[in-house]
């Protein structure tokens, strides 16, 4: 049995994916926005974009050239921590260590009876990445989805294209990521109605539409997932809008679409997302600020804030995954709590399907993972105790006291050997 940007996702037992970037690192800002801003402290940059007062990202006055502003985050840095876990430093991004850290951070994951992780990084490129998998011969699936950066002479269309493993084995290349607008910690979420404690801001799109449409051009042309972190109604709207004018719904169903995060897939847009059979993966680890969700939005739109139960009663695809820290029983703990907007709770069952058969159909994998079923990979972890019946303050305790990849032996507390 036992989710980006993170998401993103590791699978725990039978699939449970987390949104985890196992080798991102805090690096420089590149010289466009539109790529790995995720909510830390950042560096102020400008290019192309929209204006700081552009009153909605996705509506008519938006015009290519405008300037794009990267605010800084302020004065929420615990706040932030939560949004910048995943790009602490895990490993060295050159070198043998980066081998080795590969190691560390795969024991860890093991002993959390992760079985699979979808990896977003920004440290390397994705030959690097498979590079440095290869050599660290982890015993768990790692899948390596495409993060290009945007540097100064453009997009990194190179990286975003680039080859390695097919899918289906226990490394694999799949998938092109961009982060469309920033997060609510530092006001860069793209949002139709300005923040309540920032008046006359709507947060920004960290490129253009045009850009966005050149991008889904090119997933469709090249027959990959795309991903895409979207915060703000604004930011999801803009994507929506252009994946209904780029390609007939059948073929978007085909592809799954994936809306990183989510935070605000509001009502007035969730037939389009359901049509579209876009995928929404959310990090629970990003409900532990509710005071700040509601400084930046007010009580009243706080309240449809990051939505989990209306989605999957609408029908849209769910799953679930880190993007901060790893320990999925923690990101499940606060899955069924839900200190933002507990309305949107799951129930314990619903947040493991989520974390396992759901981020399996995230990934295209649900023919193969995500549930314990004749016929599936032998991928499962035995836990230290019951998750569906422990106290809520002691689900984030559970470890694995064996786990197991294909059937065979990625960690063993002591049961076996």
């Amino acid at each position: 049995m036992v989710g980006n940007d993170a998401v993103q996702e590791e699978a725990v037992g039978a699939g449970v994916v987390e949104h985890a970037v196992a080798h991102r690192r805090e690096q420089p800002r590149p010289a466009r926005a539109d790529a790995t801003r995720r909510g830390e402290r950042a560096h102020h940059v400008e290019e192309a974009g929209v204006s700081r007062g552009c009153r909605d990202p996705g509506a008519a006055e938006l015009r290519p050239g405008m300037r794009v502003r990267v605010v800084q985050a302020g004065d929420d840095g615990a706040a932030a921590q939560v949004y910048r876990s995943s790009a602490r430093a895990r490993q060295t991004a050159h070198g043998v260590g980066a081998a080795d850290g590969h190691d560390a951070v795969t024991a860890q994951r093991e002993r959390f009876g992760i079985t699979t992780v979808q990896d977003m990084n920004t440290a390397l490129t994705t030959a690097r990445a498979v590079a440095l998998l290869r050599a660290a011969d982890v015993p768990i699936r790692w899948r390596v989805i495409r993060f290009p950066l945007t540097r100064p002479g453009g997009r990194d269309v190179a990286d975003a294209r680039a080859a390695g493993p097919s899918p289906g084995g226990t490394l694999g290349v799949s998938g092109v990521k961009y982060i469309l607008d920033g997060t609510p910690v530092e006001r860069g979420a793209a949002m139709r109605h300005p923040y309540a404690d920032r008046p006359a801001w709507y947060g920004e799109l960290d490129f253009p539409p045009e850009t966005l449409a050149a991008v889904i051009r090119e997933t469709l042309a090249a027959r990959e997932q795309l991903l895409v972190h979207a915060v703000g109604d604004s930011a999801i709207a803009v994507l929506l809008r252009l994946l209904s004018g780029a390609a007939p719904d059948s073929t978007w169903h085909a592809l799954r679409p994936r809306i990183e995060h989510g935070d605000f897939l509001t009502p007035d847009l969730l037939p389009s997302a359901r049509r579209l059979g876009v995928v929404l993966v959310q990090n629970p680890a990003h409900f532990a600020i509710p005071e700040l969700i509601r400084r930046r939005y007010g009580s009243g739109r706080a309240a449809a804030a990051q939505p989990l139960r209306s989605l999957l009663t609408a029908g849209v695809p769910i799953a679930l995954g880190s993007d901060g820290p790893m320990n999925p029983y923690l990101n499940i703990m606060l899955a069924v709590t839900h200190p933002v907007n507990p309305a949107e709770a799951l129930d314990r069952e619903q947040a493991v399907l989520a974390y396992t058969r759901g981020s399996a159909y995230a990934e295209f994998a649900e023919r193969e993972k995500g549930m314990l079923a004749p016929g599936m990979l032998a991928d499962l972890a035995v836990l230290s105790q019951d998750i569906f019946t422990v106290p809520l303050g002691e689900l984030m305790k559970t470890e694995s006291v064996l786990t197991l990849v294909g059937g065979k032996v990625a960690y063993d507390a002591g049961v076996v050997k």
